[in-house]
Protein backbone atom coordinates (compact mmCIF):
# COMPACT_ATOMS: atom_id res chain seq x y z
CA UNK A 1 0.00 0.00 0.00
CA UNK A 2 2.68 2.23 0.58
CA UNK A 3 3.96 1.71 -2.99
CA UNK A 4 1.00 2.39 -4.21
CA UNK A 5 0.60 5.69 -1.74
CA UNK A 6 3.92 7.22 -2.74
CA UNK A 7 3.55 7.29 -6.49
CA UNK A 8 -0.22 7.87 -6.74
CA UNK A 9 0.77 11.19 -4.15
CA UNK A 10 3.72 11.95 -6.37
CA UNK A 11 1.59 11.43 -10.05
CA UNK A 12 -1.23 14.17 -7.98
CA UNK A 13 1.40 16.80 -7.30
CA UNK A 14 3.06 16.87 -10.58
CA UNK A 15 -0.90 17.13 -11.98
CA UNK A 16 -1.62 19.65 -9.50
CA UNK A 17 1.54 21.93 -11.04
CA UNK A 18 0.55 20.60 -14.71
CA UNK A 19 -2.88 22.02 -14.10
CA UNK A 20 -1.47 25.32 -12.31
CA UNK A 21 0.68 25.52 -15.62
CA UNK A 22 -1.71 25.64 -18.23
CA UNK A 23 -4.54 27.70 -16.55
CA UNK A 24 -1.73 30.42 -16.51
CA UNK A 25 -1.08 29.33 -20.61
CA UNK A 26 -5.37 30.06 -21.22
CA UNK A 27 -4.66 33.73 -19.63
CA UNK A 28 -1.90 34.16 -21.67
CA UNK A 29 -3.38 33.40 -25.14
CA UNK A 30 -6.20 34.89 -24.25
CA UNK A 31 -5.00 37.94 -24.44
CA UNK A 32 -2.51 37.26 -27.20
CA UNK A 33 -5.83 37.00 -29.40
CA UNK A 34 -5.80 40.21 -30.89
CA UNK A 35 -5.13 42.09 -33.93
CA UNK A 36 -1.46 42.12 -35.67
CA UNK A 37 -1.73 45.99 -35.71
CA UNK A 38 -2.47 45.58 -32.01
CA UNK A 39 0.20 43.20 -31.22
CA UNK A 40 2.55 45.27 -33.83
CA UNK A 41 1.60 48.80 -31.69
CA UNK A 42 2.33 47.10 -28.69
CA UNK A 43 5.30 45.57 -29.23
CA UNK A 44 7.31 48.75 -30.28
CA UNK A 45 10.03 49.13 -28.26
CA UNK A 46 13.33 50.97 -27.72
CA UNK A 47 15.01 47.92 -27.06
CA UNK A 48 17.69 45.99 -29.37
CA UNK A 49 18.99 42.52 -29.50
CA UNK A 50 22.06 41.65 -30.51
CA UNK A 51 24.42 38.00 -29.86
CA UNK A 52 26.29 38.45 -26.94
CA UNK A 53 28.83 35.78 -27.87
CA UNK A 54 29.57 32.75 -24.89
CA UNK A 55 26.29 34.99 -22.40
CA UNK A 56 23.64 32.43 -21.24
CA UNK A 57 20.35 33.95 -20.90
CA UNK A 58 17.67 32.60 -18.77
CA UNK A 59 14.81 31.54 -20.93
CA UNK A 60 11.31 33.41 -18.86
CA UNK A 61 9.01 30.52 -18.59
CA UNK A 62 7.80 28.49 -21.06
CA UNK A 63 3.98 28.16 -21.82
CA UNK A 64 3.07 24.60 -21.21
CA UNK A 65 5.89 23.27 -19.13
CA UNK A 66 6.02 23.20 -15.35
CA UNK A 67 9.97 22.28 -14.98
CA UNK A 68 11.15 25.73 -16.98
CA UNK A 69 13.64 26.61 -14.22
CA UNK A 70 15.45 24.27 -15.37
CA UNK A 71 15.80 24.99 -18.83
CA UNK A 72 18.42 27.79 -20.56
CA UNK A 73 18.72 29.77 -24.03
CA UNK A 74 22.12 30.20 -25.34
CA UNK A 75 22.16 32.82 -27.98
CA UNK A 76 19.12 32.18 -30.17
CA UNK A 77 18.79 33.17 -33.34
CA UNK A 78 16.66 32.13 -37.24
CA UNK A 79 17.35 28.95 -38.78
CA UNK A 80 16.50 30.07 -42.31
CA UNK A 81 16.57 32.86 -44.66
CA UNK A 82 12.65 32.31 -44.44
CA UNK A 83 11.58 32.59 -40.76
CA UNK A 84 8.12 33.91 -40.62
CA UNK A 85 7.04 36.01 -37.81
CA UNK A 86 3.79 35.31 -36.91
CA UNK A 87 1.28 37.61 -35.05
CA UNK A 88 -0.03 34.17 -33.45
CA UNK A 89 0.45 30.77 -32.95
CA UNK A 90 -1.06 29.85 -36.13
CA UNK A 91 0.37 29.44 -39.88
CA UNK A 92 -2.79 31.80 -40.64
CA UNK A 93 -2.02 34.40 -38.93
CA UNK A 94 -0.69 37.84 -40.02
CA UNK A 95 2.98 37.26 -41.04
CA UNK A 96 4.15 40.30 -39.35
CA UNK A 97 8.05 40.28 -41.20
CA UNK A 98 10.30 37.38 -42.82
CA UNK A 99 13.67 37.39 -40.80
CA UNK A 100 17.26 36.30 -42.61
CA UNK A 101 19.32 33.31 -41.23
CA UNK A 102 20.93 34.18 -38.37
CA UNK A 103 18.83 37.35 -36.60
CA UNK A 104 19.04 37.67 -33.18
CA UNK A 105 16.14 37.18 -31.01
CA UNK A 106 14.66 37.18 -27.27
CA UNK A 107 12.67 34.02 -26.06
CA UNK A 108 10.07 35.17 -24.02
CA UNK A 109 8.37 31.32 -23.95
CA UNK A 110 8.08 28.22 -25.94
CA UNK A 111 4.20 27.00 -26.34
CA UNK A 112 2.36 24.24 -28.49
CA UNK A 113 -1.04 24.60 -30.51
CA UNK A 114 -1.92 21.41 -29.50
CA UNK A 115 -5.07 19.67 -31.28
CA UNK A 116 -6.98 16.41 -30.78
CA UNK A 117 -7.83 15.03 -34.57
CA UNK A 118 -10.01 12.62 -35.31
CA UNK A 119 -9.54 10.26 -38.66
CA UNK A 120 -11.88 7.86 -40.45
CA UNK A 121 -10.04 4.66 -40.97
CA UNK A 122 -11.22 1.31 -42.81
CA UNK A 123 -9.00 -1.98 -41.03
CA UNK A 124 -7.61 -3.96 -43.90
CA UNK A 125 -8.53 -7.04 -42.38
CA UNK A 126 -12.22 -7.17 -41.62
CA UNK A 127 -13.38 -4.17 -43.22
CA UNK A 128 -14.64 -2.70 -40.60
CA UNK A 129 -14.94 0.68 -40.29
CA UNK A 130 -13.43 2.52 -36.83
CA UNK A 131 -11.81 5.97 -35.87
CA UNK A 132 -8.79 6.76 -35.24
CA UNK A 133 -7.40 9.36 -32.79
CA UNK A 134 -4.35 11.37 -32.64
CA UNK A 135 -2.93 14.59 -31.42
CA UNK A 136 -0.82 17.04 -33.57
CA UNK A 137 0.36 20.27 -32.79
CA UNK A 138 3.07 22.81 -34.12
CA UNK A 139 5.77 24.04 -31.27
CA UNK A 140 5.84 27.61 -31.10
CA UNK A 141 8.90 30.52 -29.77
CA UNK A 142 7.53 33.36 -28.82
CA UNK A 143 9.78 36.25 -29.27
CA UNK A 144 10.49 39.73 -29.76
CA UNK A 145 12.71 40.99 -32.84
CA UNK A 146 13.40 44.24 -34.34
CA UNK A 147 10.66 46.12 -32.23
CA UNK A 148 8.15 43.20 -32.96
CA UNK A 149 6.67 40.54 -30.73
CA UNK A 150 5.16 37.35 -32.32
CA UNK A 151 5.61 33.67 -33.06
CA UNK A 152 8.18 31.64 -35.01
CA UNK A 153 7.46 27.99 -35.60
CA UNK A 154 10.21 26.06 -33.15
CA UNK A 155 12.09 24.49 -35.95
CA UNK A 156 13.36 27.97 -37.15
CA UNK A 157 14.97 29.13 -34.17
CA UNK A 158 18.51 27.66 -32.68
CA UNK A 159 17.40 28.08 -29.09
CA UNK A 160 21.18 27.44 -28.36
CA UNK A 161 24.06 28.52 -30.11
CA UNK A 162 27.63 28.52 -29.92
CA UNK A 163 30.40 29.77 -32.06
CA UNK A 164 34.20 29.34 -32.11
CA UNK A 165 36.49 32.28 -33.90
CA UNK A 166 40.41 32.48 -34.31
CA UNK A 167 42.66 32.43 -37.53
CA UNK A 168 41.77 29.14 -38.72
CA UNK A 169 38.61 28.08 -38.10
CA UNK A 170 34.97 30.65 -38.26
CA UNK A 171 32.31 28.28 -37.03
CA UNK A 172 28.95 28.59 -35.45
CA UNK A 173 27.09 25.37 -33.85
CA UNK A 174 23.19 25.89 -33.66
CA UNK A 175 20.99 23.48 -31.56
CA UNK A 176 16.80 23.01 -32.37
CA UNK A 177 14.24 20.43 -31.71
CA UNK A 178 14.28 18.33 -35.16
CA UNK A 179 10.44 16.95 -34.37
CA UNK A 180 8.38 19.96 -35.29
CA UNK A 181 5.55 18.50 -32.81
CA UNK A 182 5.28 17.54 -29.62
CA UNK A 183 3.09 14.06 -28.56
CA UNK A 184 3.30 12.63 -31.81
CA UNK A 185 6.92 12.54 -31.91
CA UNK A 186 9.45 11.86 -29.53
CA UNK A 187 12.09 14.94 -29.32
CA UNK A 188 15.54 14.38 -31.56
CA UNK A 189 18.09 16.68 -31.06
CA UNK A 190 19.53 18.36 -34.09
CA UNK A 191 22.86 20.21 -33.90
CA UNK A 192 23.75 22.61 -37.70
CA UNK A 193 27.96 23.50 -38.01
CA UNK A 194 27.57 26.52 -39.89
CA UNK A 195 30.95 27.88 -41.81
CA UNK A 196 30.74 31.86 -41.35
CA UNK A 197 33.59 31.62 -44.52
CA UNK A 198 32.01 30.11 -47.01
CA UNK A 199 28.40 31.01 -45.50
CA UNK A 200 27.22 27.58 -45.90
CA UNK A 201 26.23 24.79 -43.64
CA UNK A 202 28.87 21.87 -43.44
CA UNK A 203 27.72 19.37 -40.92
CA UNK A 204 25.40 18.13 -39.00
CA UNK A 205 24.15 15.29 -36.54
CA UNK A 206 20.58 14.66 -35.28
CA UNK A 207 20.29 12.45 -31.27
CA UNK A 208 17.44 10.49 -31.41
CA UNK A 209 15.31 10.72 -28.30
CA UNK A 210 17.13 14.06 -26.54
CA UNK A 211 15.90 17.28 -26.10
CA UNK A 212 17.47 20.21 -24.83
CA UNK A 213 16.46 21.34 -21.80
CA UNK A 214 20.62 22.74 -21.15
CA UNK A 215 22.76 23.03 -23.45
CA UNK A 216 26.37 24.55 -22.15
CA UNK A 217 30.11 24.95 -24.30
CA UNK A 218 32.80 23.21 -22.32
CA UNK A 219 36.45 24.51 -22.13
CA UNK A 220 38.44 21.95 -24.30
CA UNK A 221 41.69 23.82 -24.38
CA UNK A 222 44.58 20.92 -24.39
CA UNK A 223 42.16 18.57 -26.12
CA UNK A 224 43.46 17.54 -29.47
CA UNK A 225 42.25 17.73 -32.39
CA UNK A 226 38.90 19.36 -30.83
CA UNK A 227 37.37 22.57 -32.25
CA UNK A 228 34.35 22.37 -30.09
CA UNK A 229 33.05 20.70 -27.13
CA UNK A 230 29.46 20.81 -25.23
CA UNK A 231 26.99 19.62 -23.32
CA UNK A 232 23.20 18.80 -23.83
CA UNK A 233 20.71 17.86 -21.00
CA UNK A 234 17.25 16.60 -21.02
CA UNK A 235 15.19 16.57 -18.17
CA UNK A 236 12.20 14.54 -17.40
CA UNK A 237 10.39 15.41 -14.49
CA UNK A 238 7.83 12.71 -13.89
CA UNK A 239 7.35 10.54 -10.83
CA UNK A 240 10.54 9.45 -9.77
CA UNK A 241 12.51 11.24 -12.72
CA UNK A 242 15.31 10.61 -15.25
CA UNK A 243 17.90 12.80 -16.26
CA UNK A 244 20.18 12.08 -19.37
CA UNK A 245 23.65 13.94 -20.71
CA UNK A 246 25.55 13.23 -23.86
CA UNK A 247 28.61 15.39 -24.33
CA UNK A 248 29.25 16.40 -28.15
CA UNK A 249 32.57 17.32 -29.85
CA UNK A 250 33.71 18.58 -33.30
CA UNK A 251 36.57 16.96 -33.48
CA UNK A 252 38.83 16.66 -36.82
CA UNK A 253 36.10 18.35 -38.49
CA UNK A 254 33.14 15.80 -37.75
CA UNK A 255 30.14 16.78 -35.20
CA UNK A 256 30.17 13.18 -32.84
CA UNK A 257 28.79 12.01 -29.65
CA UNK A 258 31.26 11.85 -27.43
CA UNK A 259 29.83 10.11 -23.82
CA UNK A 260 26.89 9.78 -22.66
CA UNK A 261 25.56 9.26 -19.07
CA UNK A 262 22.14 9.41 -17.58
CA UNK A 263 20.05 8.75 -14.37
CA UNK A 264 16.95 7.91 -12.85
CA UNK A 265 15.04 6.31 -9.52
CA UNK A 266 11.44 4.88 -8.78
CA UNK A 267 9.12 6.84 -6.43
CA UNK A 268 7.60 3.45 -5.57
CA UNK A 269 10.66 1.70 -4.74
CA UNK A 270 14.11 2.05 -3.79
CA UNK A 271 15.76 1.31 -7.66
CA UNK A 272 17.83 3.81 -9.07
CA UNK A 273 20.46 4.46 -11.51
CA UNK A 274 23.37 6.85 -11.39
CA UNK A 275 26.26 7.68 -13.76
CA UNK A 276 28.84 10.30 -13.59
CA UNK A 277 30.95 11.53 -16.14
CA UNK A 278 34.43 13.60 -15.18
CA UNK A 279 36.62 15.47 -18.25
CA UNK A 280 39.63 16.93 -18.25
CA UNK A 281 39.63 20.94 -18.29
CA UNK A 282 42.00 23.46 -17.06
CA UNK A 283 41.31 25.78 -14.17
CA UNK A 284 42.30 29.78 -13.41
CA UNK A 285 45.95 28.16 -12.96
CA UNK A 286 46.27 26.44 -15.63
CA UNK A 287 46.20 22.79 -14.18
CA UNK A 288 44.18 20.07 -15.82
CA UNK A 289 41.54 18.43 -13.17
CA UNK A 290 38.98 15.76 -14.30
CA UNK A 291 35.44 17.85 -13.24
CA UNK A 292 31.94 16.12 -13.27
CA UNK A 293 30.15 17.48 -16.88
CA UNK A 294 33.74 19.37 -17.16
CA UNK A 295 31.60 22.40 -15.38
CA UNK A 296 34.82 23.94 -14.18
CA UNK A 297 32.83 26.71 -12.74
CA UNK A 298 31.61 24.30 -10.47
CA UNK A 299 35.28 23.94 -8.32
CA UNK A 300 34.72 27.91 -7.51
CA UNK A 301 34.68 27.58 -4.18
CA UNK A 302 31.30 30.20 -3.93
CA UNK A 303 30.20 27.60 -5.90
CA UNK A 304 28.25 25.23 -3.24
CA UNK A 305 26.49 22.60 -5.78
CA UNK A 306 27.62 19.22 -4.41
CA UNK A 307 26.98 17.29 -7.60
CA UNK A 308 29.97 19.43 -9.11
CA UNK A 309 33.07 17.71 -7.47
CA UNK A 310 37.00 17.22 -8.71
CA UNK A 311 37.61 13.22 -9.61
CA UNK A 312 39.17 12.44 -6.65
CA UNK A 313 39.35 7.99 -6.45
CA UNK A 314 42.91 6.64 -7.21
CA UNK A 315 44.10 6.14 -11.15
CA UNK A 316 45.17 2.42 -11.63
CA UNK A 317 48.60 1.89 -12.49
CA UNK A 318 48.45 0.45 -15.60
CA UNK A 319 47.24 3.99 -16.61
CA UNK A 320 49.97 6.05 -18.08
CA UNK A 321 48.27 8.84 -20.05
CA UNK A 322 48.43 11.98 -19.00
CA UNK A 323 44.98 13.36 -17.07
CA UNK A 324 44.60 15.92 -20.30
CA UNK A 325 43.93 12.67 -22.48
CA UNK A 326 40.99 11.01 -19.99
CA UNK A 327 37.76 10.58 -19.12
CA UNK A 328 36.16 8.86 -16.56
CA UNK A 329 32.36 7.44 -16.12
CA UNK A 330 30.96 5.86 -12.58
CA UNK A 331 27.76 3.88 -12.74
CA UNK A 332 25.77 3.03 -9.62
CA UNK A 333 23.15 0.65 -9.44
CA UNK A 334 20.53 -0.40 -6.20
CA UNK A 335 17.41 -2.37 -6.11
CA UNK A 336 14.84 -2.48 -3.47
CA UNK A 337 14.78 -5.12 -0.63
CA UNK A 338 11.79 -7.15 -0.34
CA UNK A 339 10.56 -9.04 2.28
CA UNK A 340 9.10 -13.06 2.19
CA UNK A 341 5.43 -11.15 1.14
CA UNK A 342 7.06 -9.10 -1.70
CA UNK A 343 7.11 -5.92 0.18
CA UNK A 344 9.33 -3.40 0.23
CA UNK A 345 11.37 -2.68 3.25
CA UNK A 346 11.39 0.43 4.82
CA UNK A 347 13.94 2.20 6.61
CA UNK A 348 12.95 4.35 9.65
CA UNK A 349 13.02 7.12 7.75
CA UNK A 350 10.00 5.99 5.37
CA UNK A 351 12.76 6.22 2.73
CA UNK A 352 12.49 2.68 0.90
CA UNK A 353 15.87 -0.22 1.67
CA UNK A 354 18.25 -0.96 -1.03
CA UNK A 355 21.04 -2.61 -1.99
CA UNK A 356 24.42 -1.74 -4.49
CA UNK A 357 24.42 -4.20 -7.52
CA UNK A 358 26.69 -2.41 -9.48
CA UNK A 359 29.20 0.04 -8.64
CA UNK A 360 32.06 0.30 -11.32
CA UNK A 361 34.22 3.11 -12.29
CA UNK A 362 35.23 3.13 -16.11
CA UNK A 363 38.76 5.08 -17.92
CA UNK A 364 39.00 6.40 -21.26
CA UNK A 365 41.44 7.86 -23.44
CA UNK A 366 40.71 10.58 -26.07
CA UNK A 367 43.67 10.33 -28.49
CA UNK A 368 42.85 12.60 -31.03
CA UNK A 369 40.82 10.90 -33.30
CA UNK A 370 38.70 8.14 -31.02
CA UNK A 371 37.30 8.04 -27.54
CA UNK A 372 39.17 4.44 -26.10
CA UNK A 373 37.61 2.23 -23.35
CA UNK A 374 40.31 1.23 -21.53
CA UNK A 375 39.03 -1.16 -18.82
Amino acid sequence: MRLIFKCFYGRLVFLCLVCLTLTLAGCYQHNSHKTAKEETKSAKSKETSSVSKGVVKKMAPARDSAYDPYQNIVDPMTLSNSSKLYARQDTNSTVLKTLNFGTPLKIIGINEDYKELVKDTINKETGEKYQYRYYSGLVWCYVRVQGMEGAIKATDVSTHTFSVHNKNINFLYLLTNGNPTHHTTPDKLKILKYDYTTRRFVDSLEVDQMGTDIARQIDHSGWKNVDMLFSVTKIDAFCGGDNSDIFIADANGKLRELISRDDSADDGSGDSYNATVWLPVKNSEGSVKLVTNGDIDGLSKHNRIAEITEFKLPIPKRITFPISEMIVKSETESKSIYDKNNEPEMNKDGSYKSKIIKDKVHFYRWNGSSLVKID
